[in-house]
């Protein structure tokens, strides 16, 4: 997907949970949830497959979904949780790991992406 601007993945946020995707697209590049306990952090993982793999996303102005970090519950609460996302990137690894040519391509990307999220945790 060589017209994917990096920026999109470093400028926008984490946001598949609101989110249409083609099955076929799905299916045709085997995109998983990392299993985790929980479902601690999935939507990073889920998040950038989708953006890195995609050939062409629409944003629309509206926002239809509200994204509630309030929960007592949520995995961004728990100290327990807190080294979570670090699997979720080491499933990321293992997924660049698998696809050299967006490796290579978006490997700057990925670890500014990193950065920002274990910033943000």
């Amino acid at each position: 997907n060589s017209y994917l601007n990096p920026s999109i993945i470093i400028n926008s946020w984490n946001m598949n949970q609101s989110s249409l995707y083609k099955m076929d697209f799905i299916k045709k590049h085997d995109i998983r949830a990392n299993e985790t306990q929980g479902a601690s952090y999935q939507d990073i993982g889920l998040w950038f497959q989708i953006l890195s793999l995609a050939s062409s996303i629409y944003f629309y102005k509206e926002g239809f979904y509200f994204y509630r970090q309030d929960n007592e519950h949520a995995s961004v609460k728990s100290k327990d949780k807190i080294y979570c996302v670090c699997d979720e990137f080491e499933f990321l690894d293992k997924f660049l790991d698998k696809n050299l040519e967006l490796k290579s391509r978006l490997q700057d990307v990925f670890y500014c992406f990193k950065f920002k999220i274990y910033s943000w945790n």
